[in-house]
C-alpha cells in the first residue's frame, strides 16, 4: 500500500515550501509549467526514493517542455473518448430536434437516434475509463524509456505492468478519489468566505489555485510509487 501520509506531508518539510507552493499555483504556471515539476517528484517516487523532496524551480523551460508532454500524453490517451462523446451528444441532440410525432413530444425516428447516441457515449465513457486507469503506467514507461514519447504507446508493456500490480494499482486510484472528494468539502467549505465581497472572492481564488497545484504534488508521487512496484527493485526498463 502506497505511502499516503508521506504524500500529504513531504512538502511541508521543505524550508521553502510556501515560495515553492505560491509560483506552482501562479494561473499559467500551473498547470503548463506546474505539471513537469510535479513530474519530478513523480519520478522521484518511482525510483523507490525513501525521501520525496520538493525540486527547485531551476529548470523552467525543462519544466514546461515536460508539462506540454504531459498534456499531449493526456490527449492522445483519451482522444478516442473525446471523439465517441462528441458523436454520441451529437446524434442525440440531433435526435431531439428531428421526427416530432406532432404532439410536442420526440417521434420514433429521433427516440432512435437519441437511443444511439446514447449507446456511443456510454462507449466513449468506457473508453475514458479503461484508458484513464492507463495512463499513470503509460507515465511511469515515458519515465523509464528516457521520457521517449513512443513509450507510451507499448501498450502491452503498460497492461502487463498494470496487471502485475492490479490490487495496489485499483487501491491507489480509490485512494485518491477519496483525497478528492475531501478535498472537494474542504473548497466547499472555504467557498464561505465568498460572501465577503472582492477580498473573500481573492482570497477564495487563491486557496483554490494553492490547493490544485498541492493535489499535483500529492497525487503524482502516489501514482509514482504504486508503479514503482511493476518494475521491481532492479529497475530495469521493461521493453516491448
Amino acid at each position: 500500500m502506497v505511502d499516503v501520509k508521506r504524500a500529504l506531508t513531504y512538502a511541508f518539510k521543505d524550508d521553502n515550501w510556501i515560495v515553492k507552493l505560491l509560483i506552482g499555483s501562479i494561473p499559467f504556471i500551473n498547470p503548463f509549467v506546474s505539471l513537469g515539476y510535479s513530474f519530478e517528484v513523480f519520478k522521484q517516487a518511482l525510483e523507490n526514493k525513501k525521501e520525496l523532496v520538493l525540486p527547485e524551480w531551476d529548470d523552467w523551460g525543462g519544466y514546461f517542455k515536460t508539462s506540454i508532454m504531459i498534456i499531449l500524453i493526456y490527449l492522445v490517451y483519451m482522444l478516442i473518448p473525446i471523439i465517441l462523446y462528441s458523436i454520441g451528444a451529437s446524434i442525440m441532440i440531433g435526435g431531439a430536434t428531428i421526427g416530432s410525432d406532432g404532439g410536442g413530444g420526440v417521434g420514433m425516428a429521433g427516440k432512435v437516434a437519441m437511443g444511439l447516441g446514447g449507446l456511443i457515449y456510454f462507449v466513449g465513457f468506457i473508453f475514458a475509463l479503461i484508458l484513464g486507469l492507463m495512463i499513470p503506467m503509460a507515465l511511469a514507461n515515458y519515465a523509464k524509456n528516457d521520457e521517449s514519447f513512443g513509450a507510451i504507446f507499448q501498450f502491452g508493456v503498460i497492461i502487463k505492468n498494470i496487471f502485475s500490480i492490479i490490487g495496489d494499482y485499483l487501491l491507489t486510484f480509490l485512494i485518491i478519489i477519496g483525497l478528492m472528494i475531501a478535498l472537494g468539502i474542504v473548497i466547499g467549505i472555504v467557498a464561505l468566505i465568498n460572501i465577503i465581497p472582492i477580498l473573500g472572492q481573492l482570497v477564495y481564488l487563491i486557496v483554490v489555485l494553492i490547493l490544485s497545484f498541492w493535489s499535483n504534488l500529492v497525487f503524482f508521487p502516489l501514482f509514482g510509487e504504486t508503479c514503482a512496484g511493476a518494475y521491481g527493485a532492479s529497475k530495469a526498463v521493461k521493453k516491448a
